[in-house]
């Protein structure tokens, strides 16, 4: 009877916030949810407004999350923040969303030129990490500003990465186990808004064969505004006998609706006037290709009809210079009979 009446008493008993210990709320519970709903949970949990409002907190998360975010320059950077790692995640945690109804509506307010914009890169396949590296790029300079905008991140070839054993005669296979299993995160930082932005689309939107050589060129890329495609292009090389691959380029490229890259000085205006002002939205799986597909039908479309216009300048081209001449021929046959 005594047992029947304990494990009543254990059955109604309800967890509660305060029964879970603060580092699992930090680390399960924080990274698993939006910004809103952490700061609307806050308001009801003395508990959960003490996490939350610890920036040790939130670096540790931070961290986790991204392990190029413990570079001293970016922890020096972050700690100017006015939110400190709590708003640096905020803005970086979800990626920037392509939204075509309201695209070129962004904040029209004048954005101070940024004298540097800094690059936190981690590269993963499933649970390895391939790259996590800090770069620095100057816009300071007008030499910077005017040639093409280009982000390199220098890599190490010694890291390998092995083709699964039930992939290695099969290039479909493989391909696709690199676009399920790879994503990036690339988050810029703008030290003189004291804001961030992952501009990254986290998982492949293609993966195939370079033209030239058969070595994997994975591409992600997001559509920010004036329909600008952030084009990130990951090079894998075949190393060990084709059993395996090196990772031998990472690059960063802005460009337009006509494939043109973007210079410096564009690039770094609209690149800031996204992290200032450019909707943020959660990943979902697969959102991305769909999105960064709509946007290589938009450039087909456009495509085609730049060439239809060419082809009815040509024809007008042609009837204006028939009719000239015919009424040159004309005029020369009236002459010759008078």
């Amino acid at each position: 009877m005594a047992s029947r009446n304990i494990s009543s008493h254990i059955s109604r008993k309800k967890t509660q916030i305060t029964d879970i210990h603060p580092e699992i709320i930090a680390t399960h519970i924080l990274t698993r949810i939006d910004i809103p709903s952490v700061a609307s949970m806050a308001l009801t949990s003395k508990q959960f407004h003490a996490v939350c409002s610890e920036d040790k907190v939130w670096t540790k998360i931070c961290n986790s999350t991204w392990t190029s975010t413990k570079h001293p320059l970016v922890q020096n950077a972050l700690s100017t923040f006015p939110g400190g790692h709590c708003s640096f995640f905020s803005d970086s945690f979800p990626i920037l969303h392509f939204n075509r109804d309201d695209n070129r509506c962004h904040d029209t307010t004048p954005v101070q030129r940024a004298e540097q914009l800094i690059s936190a890169v981690d590269l993963m396949y499933k649970d390895k990490i391939l790259c996590s590296e800090v770069n620095v790029t100057d816009t300071s300079t007008e030499k910077n500003l005017d040639s093409i905008f280009k982000v390199e991140v220098p890599v190490d070839n010694k890291q390998s990465l092995s083709i699964p054993a039930n992939c290695e005669d099969d290039e479909d296979m493989y391909m696709s186990d690199l676009k399920e299993n790879m994503t990036l995160s690339w988050i810029m930082i703008d030290p003189t808004q004291k804001r961030a932005a992952n501009i990254s689309s986290q998982r492949p939107v293609s993966v195939r064969p370079h033209w030239i050589d058969g070595d994997i060129e994975i591409k992600f890329a997001i559509i920010i505004s004036e329909f600008v495609e952030v084009r990130i292009m990951v090079m894998l090389k075949w190393a060990d006998c084709g059993k395996s691959f090196v990772l031998s380029k990472l690059r960063l490229q802005l460009h337009d609706m006509d494939s043109m890259r973007l210079r410096g000085g564009k690039s770094v205006k609209i690149l800031q006037e996204a992290i200032q002002s450019g909707k943020r939205k959660k990943a979902r799986k697969g959102e991305e290709t769909r999105i960064h597909q709509k946007y290589l039908d938009m450039k087909w479309e456009r495509r085609e009809e730049k060439q239809k216009r060419r082809r009815n300048k040509k024809k007008q081209l042609l009837v204006t210079v028939s009719v000239a001449l015919i009424i040159v021929l004309v005029n020369l046959r009236f002459f010759v009979l008078e």
